[in-house]
């Protein structure tokens, strides 16, 4: 077994107020998973080159790497139970998907039933088709996410951990 610890990398800002919401909870998790994983909080502005290898595009982000490889990201606020989740995937837990916000599978749904309702006033058939799509989509969603480019951490990162 190695002696790196697994991470999840918190990218937030100084002026993200949502990070700023979000940061007891952050570190509240990082506290249960305090033996198996490392917490690092990464300021944006202070570090753009770490911004820019992992893709961050906006904050909050957080990325779990397990055995130096991104199991998982999540982008903007997340839920005590997705970022359990995220710490779970970080330690090396078979996580399946992220838990889906209650507020965003209901905007799903509506606009679903939006387009359906356009759909069946305009007699157009893909529109029913896009609507039936989105509807399972407000079910299915939030896979962990690896991307080709940033798979593996550079090792002078790895060495910087709190």
């Amino acid at each position: 077994m190695s002696d790196r610890r697994s991470q999840v990398l918190y990218f937030t800002g100084a002026h993200c107020p949502v990070c700023k919401r979000m940061a007891p909870d952050v570190q509240a998790t990082a506290e249960q998973f305090d033996d198996e994983v490392d917490l690092v909080e990464i300021d944006v502005a202070a570090h753009p080159d770490r911004v820019k290898e992992h893709s961050v595009r906006a904050v909050p982000t957080l990325v779990a790497l397990h055995d130096d490889t991104i199991v998982s990201r999540a982008v903007g606020a997340q839920s005590s139970a997705a970022l359990d989740t995220i710490f779970r995937s970080a330690a090396g837990a078979e996580i399946g998907r992220l838990p889906l916000a209650r507020g965003e599978r209901l905007m799903r749904l509506g606009a679903a039933l939006a387009l359906g309702l356009i759909a069946f006033v305009a007699s157009q058939p893909m529109l029913f088709v896009a609507a039936i799509g989105i509807a399972v989509f407000a079910f299915w969603d939030r896979r962990p996410m690896r991307s080709p480019k940033t798979n593996k951490v550079a090792s002078s990162f790895s060495e910087e951990r709190k």
